[in-house]
C-alpha cells in the first residue's frame, strides 16, 4: 500500500498538469533502503517529479536523510532541473558508520558544474564545500550547522565565495570559516611614566 504523503503528492503532480510552476518538499526518510542489493527504491512520488516534471521544478526542500545510505547521491546525480531557484539540502545527521568518515563535502548533484543553470537561493545544512558543484548564478547562500572540527579556514572560504560572483547574501547560521585569533598584545610590566601636572 502506498504511503499517503506518495498519494497525496502524485495526485498533485497530475492535478498541476506539464506546465504549472512546482514548488516541492519532501522526506527523503521515505526512500526504502534494500539491504540485499544495498540499492535505494526512491518513493512513486520523487521518481514521477524527477522523470515527468523536473522542468517545472521551481523550489525544491530535500530533508530527512538519515534512514539512507550514500546511494542517495546517485539519484540526485543526474536530477536535470534546468529551471530550479530555490534549494534546500538538510542532509543532516549523515548516516555513515562513524563520525569521523561522515562527509562534509558535498558530491556532484543535479548535474554537477553545469547542473542548475537558474538557481539563485541555495541553503545547505550540515555541508562545509561543494568542490564538484558550481551555482554561477546564485546570489543567496545560507550555511547551517556545520561541524566546527571540519569548518574550512577563511582563505578557502573566501576561495570557494569567489566562485559565485553573482552572490549578494550570506547568512550563516552556526556555521562559517576558521577565522585565527589576533595574537594577544604582551602586557607592559614597566611602571607608567608620572606626568608633572601642568602649572
Amino acid at each position: 500500500m502506498a504511503y499517503k504523503p506518495d498519494l497525496y503528492g502524485t495526485s498533485f503532480l497530475q492535478r498541476a498538469g506539464p506546465s504549472i510552476p512546482l514548488h516541492a518538499s519532501w522526506n527523503l526518510d521515505r526512500f526504502v533502503f534494500d539491504y540485499r542489493t544495498r540499492l535505494i527504491q526512491p518513493s512513486e512520488f520523487f521518481q514521477k517529479l524527477k522523470d515527468q516534471h523536473a522542468d517545472q521544478l521551481t523550489s525544491f526542500n530535500i530533508q530527512g536523510a538519515w534512514n539512507l545510505r550514500e546511494q542517495l547521491w546517485a539519484l540526485l546525480e543526474d536530477f536535470d532541473a534546468p529551471n530550479l531557484q530555490s534549494l534546500t539540502l538538510d542532509l543532516s545527521p549523515w548516516n555513515f558508520s562513524s563520525r569521523s568518515d561522515a562527509p562534509r563535502y558535498l558530491p556532484r548533484v543535479f548535474g554537477g558544474v553545469e547542473g542548475l543553470p537558474s538557481l539563485k537561493r541555495l541553503t545547505l545544512k550540515e555541508v562545509v564545500g561543494w568542490p564538484e558543484n558550481r551555482f554561477r548564478n546564485l546570489t543567496h547562500l545560507s550555511l547551517e550547522q556545520q561541524d566546527r572540527e571540519f569548518r574550512l579556514p577563511i582563505g578557502e572560504f573566501l576561495d570557494m565565495l569567489s566562485l559565485h560572483p553573482a552572490l549578494e547574501h550570506l547568512r550563516l547560521v552556526n556555521a562559517g570559516p576558521i577565522v585565527p585569533l589576533p595574537p594577544a598584545i604582551p602586557q607592559s610590566t614597566d611602571k607608567p611614566s608620572e606626568i608633572a601636572p601642568l602649572t
